[in-house]
């Protein structure tokens, strides 16, 4: 989808829509759904910034079963924008990373290592859930 300001609530919607079909706690779907829509809305602010043709945010999300039945989700943000270093004050704003830790077991940032490169993915893990109701 393309990285542009309305892009944190269509994938918002949808995020919930999947969740309600993997019938997904209802009080675990408000922090995915968040963590998610702050990884698009960072994409959409800042990975094009100065790019006159806006670029793509793409989602994937992927459930795992554990051993003891209990899922969680694996969901990755990408971009092919540049990396904006985090900002030293977060007074100021860039509590978006602040809120994605938080809420997921694990936040993982990779970001392009050269300057040929481009992108950041962001993946994020979230708390267990209890096993799909039979």
């Amino acid at each position: 989808m393309r990285a542009e300001m309305a892009a944190p609530w269509l994938v918002r919607n949808r995020i919930r829509e999947w969740l309600d079909a993997w019938s997904w706690p209802a009080e675990l779907v408000d922090d995915v759904e968040y963590a998610v829509s702050e990884a698009v809305s960072n994409v959409a602010e800042h990975a094009y910034r100065g790019n006159p043709t806006m670029g793509n945010v793409v989602v994937e999300a992927i459930v795992e079963t554990r051993s003891d039945a209990s899922r969680r989700l694996r969901i990755t943000v990408r971009d092919h924008g540049r990396w904006k270093p985090v900002t030293p004050d977060p007074a100021h704003r860039g509590r978006g990373l602040f809120m994605m830790r938080e809420l997921m077991d694990e936040v993982v940032i990779r970001r392009a290592d050269s300057a040929e490169d481009e992108g950041t993915e962001v993946v994020l893990v979230s708390p267990a859930a209890p096993p799909a109701p039979g």
